[in-house]
């Protein structure tokens, strides 16, 4: 979800009545640092898109984040080079589990949406690839492992786990 949907459903949870603007600006803050010191790769990620690269897939990042936190992961990993379209939620109307962010990713890319494979995380994502008309790959982490990832076509435990075989039969 975007950050700024996060926040409301936060708000209004908690009935808090803080400016949902000031608190993005206070939490993009603490975020940054602890993003700049704690960047690790998921185990996988690299050979999952070495491989996609050997087999010519184009690729593309479609988060949630804003383009400054997708930047500092992308380079931080040093894996930036492996994508054609980055788009940030920061830049469409509606977030996950909408799925105007995977068709604007897949229009940049110049392909049809159901031609796509979506790697997601979160119950949201998994709902917005599905929504766009594309397969979705689940691939739980510690934090999202009690999301329904039923809709996904496809929930494995790594990024580890994904082959070539695999991915080519969806």
């Amino acid at each position: 979800m975007r950050e700024k949907d996060n926040w409301e459903l936060i708000k209004k949870t908690h009935d808090l009545d803080q400016d949902t603007d000031a608190l993005i600006q206070q939490r993009t803050g603490v975020y940054m640092d602890i993003l700049k010191q704690n960047l690790v790769p998921q185990p996988g990620l690299t050979d999952l898109l070495k491989l996609l690269e050997r087999h010519g897939i184009k690729m593309a990042v479609a988060s949630s984040s804003t383009p400054e936190q997708i930047e500092i992961v992308l380079e931080g990993l040093q894996v930036a080079n492996f994508f054609d379209v980055v788009v940030s939620a920061h830049t469409i109307a509606h977030g996950k589990p909408a799925p105007d962010i995977f068709l604007l990713a897949a229009k940049q890319l110049g392909v049809d949406a159901k031609d796509c494979v979506v790697f997601e995380d979160a119950q949201s994502g998994v709902e917005a690839g599905r929504a766009a008309g594309a397969k979705v790959v689940a691939v739980p982490n510690a934090f999202t492992k009690s999301h329904d990832h039923s809709k996904a076509d496809i929930v494995v435990r790594s990024l580890e786990d994904i082959d070539w075989e695999m991915l080519s039969s969806l």
